[in-house]
């Protein structure tokens, strides 16, 4: 019986990513920017179950961000709407 690591499945990924990339530069793209690096991996259908985003992309989903001073310190607590509770 074999048993993958999340290292293995990380590798496996990551190998999966450098073909797409590959064939890209290949067919005679260049992946100089993220937005090539995006382009390479969207190629051909893209890859199951890998979402590429870029941080263009990421910057337009976050809305609101709060920090909480001290946050690092506790543990055991949940959010419940604005509250922390411990």
């Amino acid at each position: 019986m074999t048993f993958l690591t999340h290292k293995d499945t990380a590798d496996r990924l990551a190998a999966t990513c450098k073909s797409y990339v590959r064939i890209f530069i290949n067919e005679g793209n260049d992946v100089t920017t993220a937005q090539r690096l995006k382009d390479a991996l969207l190629s051909h259908g893209g890859i199951d179950g890998l979402r590429v985003v870029s941080k263009e992309t990421i910057e337009e989903l976050v809305e609101d961000i709060r920090k909480i001073p001290t946050i690092s310190k506790l543990n055991n607590f949940a959010f419940h709407g604005d509250s922390i509770v411990c």
